[in-house]
């Protein structure tokens, strides 16, 4: 069990350390599992210690949905509507991005389908349309209303089962409605790291991406994917658990045929913003990004927001997740909800109704064309994952 493994891991040597980071199983779940709480003990471990876990969701479709990003991150950039690229403070890794978002969990707004179509062609924008479908489905119908399960049995009788408030006073009782009322962001990144002088030697990507935890609630994506070779695995995820400095290698189940693997990342805000029992104490995934020079990966993910009125601070004064991010922006590109308590962070239900463990299938949201206008584009490309 996942208990046994931490103490294990606990005893490595610094010899073996130094000669390289040990791989960490990510713990994996099926939608049954889920769905049915078979494995809700080991579920309970893995958000109270790494908040890293991996579904495999059974498909009929073609499973490899980022090898048109990685055949296409030449030509991604400025000139596709949401696209940015810029070379990365390391000065040696280029990140191309195409931002995006979606309201709720069934609202996406709109890809450029007719610049991507010109860039990339319509396979690529087919499979970033089933890229969004299957990790946005894992998070919400999912992974959520399995959160939803474990804090309801964590609170048990108490009278006040509130785990988030907002200014005007609104409670918030469980994930799935937090997560119905934010805005959340999307991100298809590619990076591409040129060889230094040190070509051979892993470095952190740039600041931004050595040792943190993300900001919101948690960051539902697919797995990095080497452009090196189709049988190349991405190795460069790294982890730290819970209270301690050890760094392991993130080994993320591999794709089988007829599945596709999504991840789910616990971030700051699942731990310092939610009132959970703290029996249920969530952590979020102290994490990094190491590439080689030569190195390229493709990359997609979501990140799970709370509403803009969500009180996510009260000391030294009340600040709503809209002030914290509108300070964040003034106070140099802080990331939402710094973690002061880590000296290497750089922070910025019911299962009644859903699909069949057996027949798990993505039927497209309806696209948004707009997402009101307090929501621009730049904002979406300027706040970025891995």
């Amino acid at each position: 069990m996942l208990i046994s493994a931490f103490k294990k891991l606990a005893a490595f040597s610094l010899v073996a350390l130094v000669q390289g980071a040990q791989e960490w199983p990510v713990p994996t779940f099926t939608p049954e599992d889920l769905q049915r709480g078979l494995k809700d003990k080991l579920l309970h471990e893995t958000l109270t210690s790494t908040g890293l876990l991996a579904i495999r969701i059974p498909t009929s479709e073609r499973n490899d949905l980022l090898e048109g990003i990685c055949h296409c991150r030449e030509d991604l950039g400025p000139e596709i509507h949401g696209g940015d690229k810029i070379l990365l403070a390391d000065g040696l890794t280029t990140r191309s991005t195409i931002a995006t978002a979606t309201v709720g969990t069934d609202h996406p707004l709109s890809l450029p389908e007719k610049d991507i179509n010109e860039k990339c062609g319509d396979d690529t924008f087919r499979s970033m349309e089933r890229a969004r479908d299957y990790v946005s489905q894992a998070a919400s119908d999912l992974f959520v209303p399995a959160l939803d399960r474990l804090i309801r049995e964590a609170l048990g009788t108490a009278s006040d089962n509130s785990i988030l408030t907002t200014r005007n006073g609104h409670s918030y009782t469980t994930i799935s409605e937090i997560v119905q009322d934010s805005v959340n962001l999307e991100h298809f990144h590619s990076y591409s790291k040129r060889y230094s002088t040190n070509a051979g030697e892993k470095t952190p990507v740039d600041q931004a991406l050595d040792w943190h935890t993300d900001g919101g609630l948690l960051l539902a994506f697919l797995p990095a994917k080497s452009c090196h070779d189709h049988q190349d695995r991405d190795d460069s995820f790294r982890l730290k658990l819970h209270g301690s400095t050890t760094e392991v290698q993130a080994s993320f189940p591999e794709n089988q045929d007829g599945e596709v693997i999504v991840a789910i990342m616990l971030g700051a805000g699942a731990e310092s913003w939610l009132h959970t029992p703290a029996s249920l104490k969530l952590r979020a995934t102290r994490h990094a990004v190491k590439m080689s020079g030569g190195d390229e990966r493709a990359w997609y993910g979501m990140m799970l927001q709370v509403p803009a009125e969500s009180i996510v601070q009260t000391v030294p004064e009340a600040l709503t997740f809209a002030e914290l991010k509108k300070s964040s922006v003034h106070s140099g590109g802080r990331r939402f909800g710094d973690d002061k308590s880590h000296p290497d962070s750089v922070v910025v239900g019911s299962s009644v109704g859903l699909p069949s463990a057996n027949n798990y299938s993505t039927p497209f949201r309806r696209r948004l064309q707009h997402v009101g206008k307090w929501l621009t584009l730049d904002s979406l490309v300027n706040h970025h994952y891995v």
